[in-house]
């Protein structure tokens, strides 16, 4: 706070994500930043932070936020090229249900069955909660993964193929947001 002006910054590592009551002290904000650290990138509208894609309309007012190459890296880290993959159009198959596997495990040089858990967690954590049923179900049989369990995770892949440019889009209202939150 300075003469009844403040800032706001969420930082995470190297990233840092600000927002203030009036541009005269965001750009103070900016200008210590600058002299701080030697070097910086931004003073603007963000338009991707920790790999999330964020696309403004302030005249709606809305925001989206996605991570299409996140997506994109994934499906590449599978095998699968996200032009030509054929996509499913239901995140997990509707005619199976996990259950424990009986037979024989699948082996990470098989298949990196804990790698694909992580990749869709961070999806499912930040801007994709279409995923998250098939992200829960697959990682609570993550210590004996089956062929059932791969075909399940393989399934999702081809489904993230068609939606890779999906996310979470958050409305608001000029009334509302054009006023500071007083506390």
């Amino acid at each position: 706070r300075k003469n009844g002006m403040s800032v706001k910054a969420l930082v995470h590592v190297d990233d840092i994500l600000y927002n203030g009551s009036h541009n005269e002290i965001l750009d103070e904000f900016f200008q210590l930043g600058e002299k701080f650290f030697k070097k910086l990138t931004g003073g603007k509208i963000a338009e991707n932070i920790l790999g999330i894609k964020i696309e403004w309309d302030l005249s709606v007012p809305c925001v989206k936020l996605s991570q299409e190459a996140h997506v994109i890296k994934f499906l590449k880290e599978f095998g699968y090229d996200p032009v030509t993959t054929k996509s499913k159009s239901t995140p997990m198959p509707l005619d199976i249900e996990l259950t424990e596997n009986t037979g024989t495990r699948v082996t990470i040089d098989e298949w990196d069955y804990f790698k694909w858990c992580g990749y869709a967690n961070w999806l499912v954590t930040n801007t994709r909660p279409d995923v998250a049923l098939v992200t829960n179900q697959c990682g609570r049989y993550a210590q004996n993964p089956g062929e059932e369990h791969v075909l399940v995770q393989k399934h999702a892949l081809r489904y993230l193929a068609g939606t890779a440019d999906q996310g979470l889009t958050y409305y608001g209202k000029h009334e509302i947001l054009d006023h500071p939150y007083n506390h």
